[in-house]
This record gives structure tokens, C-alpha cells and sequence, in this order.
């Protein structure tokens, strides 16, 4: 479940996270991916989907670090 992980803010890049904030994650996950599931979607639309997904949360994780590396 690294997709939870990084939904929650966990640095895949070595980073620290907490337990909670790693079970919010799979929360989170766990609703995107019913609710895709839930309107009808093929199983491949959904693991595309799931996919893009991750990919936007880290684009934003790493925008995040970049700023606040900038800012040191």
C-alpha cells in the first residue's frame, strides 16, 4: 500500500511519516478506489485512474519539498 502512504505525506525519498497518517491514507485510498468501482468503471480504468492518482500526489509532494528546501 505505498500508494496510502504517499497520499498521507510520507516521502518516498526517505522521509518520516506517522502510523496514523499512513491509516488515513489507506482510508482515502480505500474510498477512491470504492467510489470508482462504485460508477461503473472496468478494472483497468480504475488501476489507470488509481495510477494517475499517485502520480499527482507525488508531483505535489515533491513541489512541497522543493519550496521548502528553497526557502532554507
Amino acid at each position: 500500500m505505498i500508494a496510502a502512504v504517499v497520499i498521507r505525506g510520507t516521502l518516498l525519498s526517505g522521509g518520516t511519516g506517522y502510523v496514523l497518517g499512513s491509516m488515513i491514507g489507506v482510508f482515502v485510498y480505500g474510498t477512491i478506489k470504492t467510489v470508482i468501482s462504485f460508477l461503473g468503471a472496468e478494472q483497468s480504468w480504475t488501476r489507470i485512474s488509481i495510477g494517475l492518482l499517485r502520480f499527482v500526489f507525488i508531483v505535489v509532494q515533491r513541489m512541497i519539498v522543493y519550496r521548502s528546501e528553497r526557502r532554507r
